[in-house]
């Protein structure tokens, strides 16, 4: 557990459960109904009493309204939506493995990993800058990096990158497998 792979099973093994927009939305409506169909419940035994209604037949009735009022299809209905939005990402070849998460995806504008997604050579280049309004190729001679400066200046500033440092890891890898 004191190497990289092992740092990294650590902070997995660590992970909290993060709630979607979606799951956070649903949360805060099934508290705000349960408290309308409480205070709702609430009126109607209040008003069945003044009018001399039996006891028994209030408490009855406002139980029945409480149970009739909770939507139990919801939870059905937002896992066929989830399911028809996975599916719509599988045929566009994305893999997903827990069902909220398309939610969240279907929020995502743009997405920067690896050819795999997954952590392999830990490099990626840029190959196009969208900027001025236009979709400019970094690569070539038609790049002016004098034009770019200020927004060259804030990728270098908004990332974690260091020259030579893969090579140094992939020295000291070959080393420890030979």
């Amino acid at each position: 557990m004191q190497t990289e792979l092992g740092k990294i099973a650590t902070m997995l093994q660590e992970e909290e459960e993060v709630k979607t927009p979606l799951q956070k939305r649903l949360a805060a409506f099934g508290r705000k109904l349960a408290f309308a169909v409480l205070a709702i419940c609430v009126i109607v035994f209040g008003i069945g009493v003044m009018r001399g209604e039996p006891l028994l037949l209030m408490m009855l009735t406002a139980i029945s309204l409480a149970v009739a009022a909770i939507p139990e299809a919801l939870p059905a209905v937002i896992t066929i939506s989830l399911a028809l939005g996975a599916k719509e990402l599988v045929q566009h070849s994305a893999l997903i493995r827990k069902l909220p998460a398309v939610e969240t995806l279907g929020s995502v504008t743009y997405i920067c990993s690896d050819k795999t997604g997954t952590l392999t050579l830990n490099k990626m280049t840029v190959e196009e800058v969208y900027t001025g309004g236009a979709i400019v190729p970094v690569q070539g001679s038609d790049f002016d990096k004098n034009a770019y400066h200020p927004l060259l200046t804030g990728m270098a500033l908004n990332n974690d990158a260091e020259v030579g440092v893969m090579a140094s890891h992939w020295a000291i890898l070959r080393k420890s497998l030979s």
